[in-house]
């Protein structure tokens, strides 16, 4: 396990961690509704927020000086004349966000608008040193920015598995072997902006509800977001902010299985140990689907063509998946329940398995599952999420503190 190390950058005056719901002030009102359904005329964004026409006007000419948002006289009605009926909208031409995720096996670093949209990313393989890790995703970001010059670096966010210490700026990682990492000061120590650090599910999850309050116009008032790849973690948002413990959400890694796998805990069967994408690779190698230099896409592969051990490994550990997420879900009760990670959504015929679990399990017949179709892209976009959260809550506060 790696300790604290001892040359470490002192604790950072930036904020470190995700703004609350009430510290939302009305301008990060309006830019969440503009990111939500698009450009909008101030009369508009008074009807959506509440927000008497005085409040909004002087929350948009903010926005405007420090050009968050830029005027769309082209979409303005025919006719109408003078600035209530001129639509705003964010200005995803000006700023560049940060975003980096650390994964078990791969980091990710990437650049992004105000939209969340990438612009640049590079993956690399996670070094094993931490300091090795944040030199190389600092060097990644100024990379980014030197091929973006145009545009104005305006916050950095880290998605971070674990169990993240949002008040002492600490992580433990069993995977990587970290404990106590002092994560705020080794990524503060590596970026010239202000900076967020969240728990990598909670970032994942506020990326799903986003989508698909996008999508349905609607704002759930609970989701449960479950993610599976290499590790397994849950989330829990209450009108569509991450509910947790100050030292990082609760964990299901541990939940007993059937599986008779060995967990680094000590103990046999747990969650984690028995679905990882590790775990998988290792029982097929171990049964002849595989060479052992193969990974995972290659036991997906193998139960496509008709493999039909592979498949079986598949659908095993897909209804495990599906009971686990079954069980959280009857404790949370949400109003929507969304499964996301390669293991849930990587291998298509997995879907059935993983409902054929969570039906079977669940005491309640009322709440359907739903996949992610964000695929591969949930990492970066949840760097880019972990970015853009304190400028969708205080918008004026984070560009007066870069």
């Amino acid at each position: 396990m790696t300790s604290l190390i001892g040359d470490a950058a002192p604790a950072p005056t930036a904020p470190a961690g995700p703004a609350r719901v009430d510290e939302t002030t009305a301008a990060g009102r309006i830019l969440q509704e503009l990111r939500r359904g698009g450009p909008a005329t101030r009369t508009m964004l008074a009807t959506a927020t509440g927000f008497s026409a005085s409040t909004v006007n002087r929350a948009v000419a903010e926005l405007l000086a420090y050009e968050l948002l830029c005027d769309r006289p082209d979409l303005a009605p025919r006719g109408r004349v003078g600035r209530p009926h001129v639509p705003v909208d964010l200005n995803a031409d000006r700023f560049v966000l940060a975003g980096a995720h650390v994964g078990v096996r791969d980091t990710l670093v990437v650049a992004g608008d105000l939209w969340g949209r990438e612009l640049r990313r590079t993956t690399f393989p996670t070094p094993s040193r931490p300091d090795e890790l944040f030199t190389r995703i600092g060097e990644t970001i100024r990379a980014h920015e030197r091929v973006l010059p145009e545009r104005v670096p305006v916050r950095a966010g880290l998605a971070v598995g674990g169990r993240y210490d949002r008040s002492r700026g600490i992580v433990d990682h069993s995977r990587l072997g970290w404990a106590q990492l002092p994560v705020d000061a080794l990524f503060g120590s590596v970026v010239a902006t202000p900076y967020t650090v969240v728990p990598q599910v909670e970032a994942m999850a506020e990326v799903e509800y986003r989508r698909y309050e996008a999508t349905f116009r609607h704002r759930p008032a609970s989701w449960l977001y479950v993610y599976a790849r290499e590790t397994v973690a849950v989330a829990w948002l209450v009108d569509g902010v991450a509910r947790s413990s100050v030292d990082g959400p609760g964990t299901v890694a541990h939940l007993p299985t059937e599986w008779r796998v060995q967990c680094e805990c000590g103990r046999v069967g747990c969650l984690e140990a028995a679905v990882a994408d590790s775990t998988v690779v290792d029982i097929a190698v171990r049964s002849g689907v595989l060479p052992a230099v193969d990974g995972i896409g290659s036991v997906y592969a193998a139960a496509e063509s008709g493999n039909r051990v592979a498949a079986e490994l598949l659908r095993h550990r897909s209804q495990v998946l599906g009971r686990a997420v079954a069980l959280v879900r009857d404790i949370v009760n949400p109003e929507v329940v969304t499964v996301g990670g390669q293991a849930f959504t990587r291998y298509a015929p997995a879907r059935a398995h993983v409902l054929d679990g969570y039906r079977r399990s669940s005491s309640y017949r009322d709440v359907p599952l739903r996949f992610s179709d964000h695929g591969d892209e949930i990492q970066s976009a949840a760097g880019l999420s972990a970015a853009s959260s304190a400028v969708f809550t205080d918008p004026i506060g984070a560009l007066q503190a870069v």
